[in-house]
């Protein structure tokens, strides 16, 4: 179990240990037997577990072991300890000879305690938006992680958000408008990169965006950043949605698709109605200057228009516009997204 370890049963707790074989339906109770000395790690690690007599294995064929804990008061299960980086080793036994040995490296998650928040500038139903997100990581980030924010789409009862976030695509991930706040380049010194991975609400799959780290940010670092146009779910009206903030990393040097978590904190937010939001009509502004795509020029935008508190002012470039980097609007806040 390496630093693992297996809590000892009391008398209103003990240690239910089972297995399977392939694609069994049913679980096979067994009785462990926890060794006392071990050569090659510190004695009281290792667990040994019968393969009964009347099962057979052929070469190839996958088993199963669990773990769990009964009747819980003072016993909690497997525990681990603080590290994020743990190894388990499982290995096969023939006649009192090793004929296989597999390593398991797992990190482990730090649940960060109000360490992330999602807040949508438009919070009815259905309605299309800015999400500011704020992370604290307890841990410190590299160049090369990934923050990410995984956003609901099932959950054994409601279906929440859409698996595009509703934004229609074809391809494995989709360029989505995001920034840091205020002029910041904590996460990265050039814009922000933010890919949308669609997400699946039948097998319960998050829709994931993910930001790439181009920077080392010290542990406890608060990190702010903005994302366009996500969809709110369309329904349930009084239950929570939980989005998840994580840190990703690369699980092993060897194989940098695969990512582990080393942070992760779970916040929890509020549709309040229907979508009450109506077009204050389509307006023709005068820019200024007229050719919009200029590069080498300030665009500056001007009509009349009365607003009220809580209403905004979207522009939207052609995709061959190249937009910039920058805006203002005097007395309020601006944010552009280049793609």
């Amino acid at each position: 179990m390496g630093s693992w370890t297996v809590g000892t049963p009391s008398a209103t707790g003990s240690v239910s240990w089972k297995y399977k074989q392939g694609n069994w339906v049913y679980w096979v109770p067994i009785t462990v037997t926890q060794q006392t000395n071990n050569s090659v790690v510190p004695a009281g690690t290792w667990y040994k577990v019968p393969v009964y007599s009347n099962y057979s294995m052929s070469p190839g064929q996958t088993i199963s072991l669990s773990v769990s804990h009964v009747m819980p008061t003072d016993f909690n299960g497997v525990k681990v300890t603080n590290s994020l980086y743990n190894y388990m080793t499982i290995q096969a036994y023939k006649s009192g000879s090793l004929v296989e040995q597999q390593v398991l490296k797992v990190w482990i998650p730090t649940d960060g305690i109000v360490s992330f928040t999602a807040t949508p500038a438009l919070t009815y139903l259905g309605a299309v938006g800015l999400y500011t997100f704020t992370i604290t990581p307890n841990v410190a980030v590299n160049a090369g992680d990934f923050i990410s924010v995984e956003f609901t789409t099932y959950d054994n009862y409601y279906t929440w958000y859409q698996v595009d976030l509703g934004r229609t695509f074809s391809t494995t991930s989709f360029n989505i408008g995001c920034r840091e706040l205020d002029g910041n380049n904590l996460i990265s010194d050039s814009r922000l990169t933010c890919k949308l991975y669609k997400g699946s609400a039948a097998s319960k799959i998050p829709a994931v965006i993910q930001v790439a780290v181009t920077k080392s940010i010290p542990a406890g670092t608060l990190l702010t950043f903005v994302v366009l146009d996500i969809k709110n779910p369309s329904g349930n009206i009084g239950p929570p949605v939980g989005i998840t903030g994580k840190v990703l990393r690369s699980c092993d040097t060897a194989d940098s698709i695969n990512l582990c978590a080393i942070f992760k904190s779970t916040t929890y937010i509020y549709m309040t109605g229907s979508n009450s939001l109506t077009n204050a009509g389509t307006y023709t502004m005068t820019p200024s200057p007229t050719i919009v795509s200029a590069t080498s020029a300030t665009h500056t935008f001007t009509r009349s228009v009365a607003l009220n508190v809580g209403d905004y002012l979207r522009l939207n470039y052609y995709p061959e516009v190249i937009v910039p980097a920058t805006c203002t609007v005097a007395g309020h806040s601006c944010w552009t997204f280049p793609l």
